[in-house]
């Protein structure tokens, strides 16, 4: 429900595809992106990933689902740092959740950052290839995580950046995010044979399908008076929803010895930063939040 809202208010300025969601299984309390996943469970992220793939779409959006894949794994908690694991634990803990934002529809998958086992998601065939389109069964458009394809470099495949072209789209990846390789040396890479002309029209039927399936020429007309109208509409039952999504995301510890209500106590100690610091509790960007709107701990009390 919280991500049918999401994507009917972004819908509205709009917006057709998030980058979304996030469903990296992740065990490590040192890796800050955590905060973007479901936790440390499988089945709850699995349960997770298929909800919010399934909500973003009745809402009107198209879905990346992110990081394929081990993301969540990297080195020392670490973000973008290497990760090592057997296959058991990857087909068994990592992959389920992916396979589950397929099973509902996920238009496009996102390669992860990180090298898996040794070997750079975005320059994996096996990973994107044989397992992603074969084993899950995805048919839709792999798309490279931001300037991923330009930071093969930095993992020493090579300093060309159209033989990194190549060896990222052979690879399997249909989109380049950010890093405009494709744009400015994929034409040089069919020219060189290091790519098939057959390949590439294989990749643009995938993007065409998907933007023809998801009927753009209609969502495309958008204007302010119809978006102000739209959030309006909506505005109540958004606030609503937000507003039980929170309480029910609440987990209360136990209440043991009836330590609470503290009756009688004069002094409490607050110790550490996000005890009074709003500005710390808007960290990852909730839309249209303010600081002035953030109830600290302290505040609070």
């Amino acid at each position: 429900e919280a991500a049918r809202l999401s994507a009917r208010e972004a819908a509205a300025y709009g917006v057709n595809t998030t980058f979304g969601p996030m469903v990296d299984l992740s065990r490590d309390p040192r890796w800050g992106r955590a905060v973007e996943g479901a936790g440390e469970d499988v089945r709850l992220a699995t349960c997770f990933a298929g909800a919010r793939v399934r909500g973003f779409r009745a809402g009107g959006l198209m879905v990346a689902t992110k990081h394929y894949a081990g993301y969540g794994f990297g080195e020392g908690g670490r973000d973008y740092g290497p990760v090592e694991m057997g296959e058991a634990f990857l087909r068994d803990r990592v992959l389920p959740p992916f396979h589950a934002a397929i099973q509902e529809g996920g238009e496009f998958v996102m390669a992860a950052f990180n090298t898996l086992n040794g070997v750079p998601v975005t320059a994996d065939k096996r990973m994107l290839g044989d397992v992603l389109r074969g084993d899950l069964g995805f048919r839709g458009v792999v798309m490279s995580d931001w300037g991923a394809i330009a930071q093969l470099a930095q993992h020493g495949l090579s300093q060309d950046p159209v033989k990194l072209t190549a060896i990222a789209f052979n690879a399997g990846i249909d989109l380049d995010m950010a890093a405009r390789y494709y744009l400015a040396h994929l034409a040089t890479a069919v020219e060189r044979g290091l790519v098939k002309r057959a390949a590439v029209d294989a990749a643009v039927r995938r993007v065409l399908r998907t933007k023809f399936a998801a009927r753009l020429d209609e969502k495309m007309d958008v204007t302010p008076e119809k978006t102000a109208r739209t959030l309006a509409e909506i505005a109540p039952e958004v606030r609503a929803a937000s507003i039980r999504t929170a309480a029910e995301s609440v987990v209360l510890l136990r209440n043991e010895r009836n330590r609470l209500p503290l009756a009688g106590v004069r002094r409490i100690a607050l110790v550490g930063g996000l005890a009074d610091s709003a500005q710390d509790h808007m960290a990852y960007g909730p839309a249209r939040a303010s600081v002035a709107e953030v109830v600290t701990l302290r505040r609070a009390i």
